[in-house]
């Protein structure tokens, strides 16, 4: 199932980076977490029910709900200047942030394993942006909103797992979607504009979003929820990370995008560097 979810997530990268070149990045993410949001509340909408019962779960779900919106604002709209293959490798990187985001929170210095994982990834990030040789450094606006991006990704992971406590994860990740799309919708038109919306019949454009919703967003959310509770923390981390070695493969597949031995290099040393914090990271 994790491995499943993993996939969805890395095709999603390749379907999100055809999409943006026609339809706004900041509408697509509005329009479709909405959509994944109302999907998902409708199916557990007794549950939606009793978290919102609760007013606390109120300004959780709001809090949650616009970090998980800037960690796919910045993604999307990085997209639009970086390749598929680079944005999900960069993404990855909010595992290594992970120990350093609850240092700032919570005072707890991370392990010696954290600290060589972070220069493991450091060197990684630098031979993927030497892709094309020693004297053409490529670290664009875009692989820089993409790591804004993960570190949103590593706040937002943080503070779930810090206010889901004690509470229905399925009905506040639910509320999260809709506070991502209503969010996302309610500034689209502040950088974007009015987009045309007839855009969206088109059948390639329709298709996308439509995996967007269902796969990358409703299916995969319920894969990693059922999933996790059957493997050990660290090993399900590292079955969800694999989503950077899925979105590379299709955005080579689909896409037709050049990996140079270069960055097959970095993508293994920043691999290696996830597979070091999740491992030798202890256990909460």
């Amino acid at each position: 199932m994790l491995l499943l979810a993993a996939v969805f997530w890395g095709l999603g990268t390749v379907v999100i980076k055809d999409t943006v070149d026609s339809f706004p990045p900041i509408w697509l993410v509005g329009i479709r977490f909405t959509s994944a949001g109302i999907i998902t509340s409708l199916v557990v909408l007794p549950r939606v029910i009793r978290c919102l019962q609760d007013r606390k779960n109120w300004s959780i779900a709001l809090l949650l709900g616009v970090f998980l919106a800037l960690t796919y604002l910045f993604n999307s709209v990085g997209l639009l200047f970086t390749s598929a293959s680079k944005s999900t490798f960069y993404t990855n990187t909010y595992c290594i942030m992970v120990p350093f985001i609850m240092w700032a929170f919570y005072r707890r210095r991370p392990v010696r394993a954290s600290f060589f994982a972070a220069v493991l990834c450091v060197a990684g990030i630098s031979l993927v942006s030497l892709a094309q040789g020693v004297d053409s450094f490529d670290f664009n606006v875009g692989d820089g909103l993409t790591m804004v991006s993960a570190a949103a990704v590593a706040t937002h992971l943080v503070l779930v797992a810090h206010f889901s406590k004690g509470r229905d994860a399925l009905a506040l990740t639910c509320l999260q979607f809709l506070v991502c799309g209503i969010f996302s919708i309610a500034i689209a038109p502040l950088f974007e504009g009015i987009p045309n919306f007839i855009i969206l019949r088109e059948p390639d454009v329709l298709q996308n979003l439509v995996y967007l919703v269902i796969f990358a967003s409703c299916a995969a959310l319920s894969l990693q929820n059922v999933g996790i509770t059957h493997v050990e923390p660290a090993a399900g981390s590292l079955l969800l990370a694999t989503e950077c070695l899925f979105g590379v493969f299709f955005s080579v597949l689909l896409l037709g995008e050049l990996v140079t031995p270069i960055m097959v290099a970095g993508f293994v040393v920043s691999a290696a560097a996830v597979v070091i914090s999740q491992v030798f990271t202890p256990e909460e």
